[in-house]
């Protein structure tokens, strides 16, 4: 199961439509609570860096963002991350970027790779200034 999370004018109930035409296995879940997408889905997938991709951070559940790299700003101090999440395939500049990538990766392998769970608990360290989740100590 996906968890796909988008801004924008059209809402993601919206684009479920367009979704469910290409793959009628395709399952949307309305209005579903985090601790519910976190429990039953395989992967979150966002189109910004704010608070729904960091709580898949803090659950330690796959996550991917797709960027529009036009009006993306970086706050200077996460720079590094910010390369990082490219360089390790967390963040994409277009959907069939993160499709192919998808598609050619065993996901669990993947996230769990050291490389992956450094990059996760170096930036939710950096992060957790900013922001208080209730297990933020636990990664």
């Amino acid at each position: 199961y996906i968890s796909l999370k988008l801004k924008g004018k059209k809402k993601a109930w919206e684009y479920s439509k367009i979704f469910y035409k290409k793959d009628k296995k395709i399952n949307f879940v309305k209005n579903a609570s985090l601790k519910y997408k976190v429990d039953n889905f395989n992967i979150g997938i966002f189109t910004t860096l704010t608070t729904g991709f960091i709580e898949w951070f803090v659950h330690n559940k796959p996550t991917i963002v797709i960027l529009n790299k036009d009006i993306i700003k970086i706050d200077k101090n996460f720079t590094y991350f910010y390369k990082e999440l490219v360089k390790n395939k967390i963040i994409h500049f277009s959907g069939k970027s993160a499709g192919t990538f998808l598609m050619n990766i065993d996901l669990k392998e993947w996230w769990n790779g050291s490389k992956i769970q450094k990059i996760r608990k170096n930036y939710l360290s950096k992060s957790k200034n900013h922001l208080t989740f209730k297990s933020i100590n636990d990664i």
